[in-house]
């Protein structure tokens, strides 16, 4: 999977644009995509302005999964807890 297939799998999923970036933005509240000297690597950016849970990839299709994995996690949080 690549970044634009990611992008419609969140679409389909009814993922909200500003729980993640997909271009490296840090984006507070957020799970972040960006590529980082020939590795992949993801994380959540928390409201202070910390990286949470950063895991580095080989490939893009690694990353990619593992942002759709944590987006899928969030959703199931959010149905679980009634939240928006």
């Amino acid at each position: 999977m690549n970044k634009v297939e990611l992008k419609i799998k969140l679409d389909d999923l009814n993922i909200r644009p500003e729980d993640y970036s997909l271009d490296g933005t840090l984006k507070p509240m957020a799970t972040i995509l960006k590529l980082s000297s020939f590795k992949w690597v993801t994380f959540d950016y928390d409201e202070r302005g910390r990286v949470q849970d950063e895991k580095t990839f080989d490939t893009e299709d690694q990353a990619c999964q593992d942002v759709l994995n944590r987006m899928i996690e969030l959703k199931g949080f959010r149905e679980k807890y009634n939240l928006k």
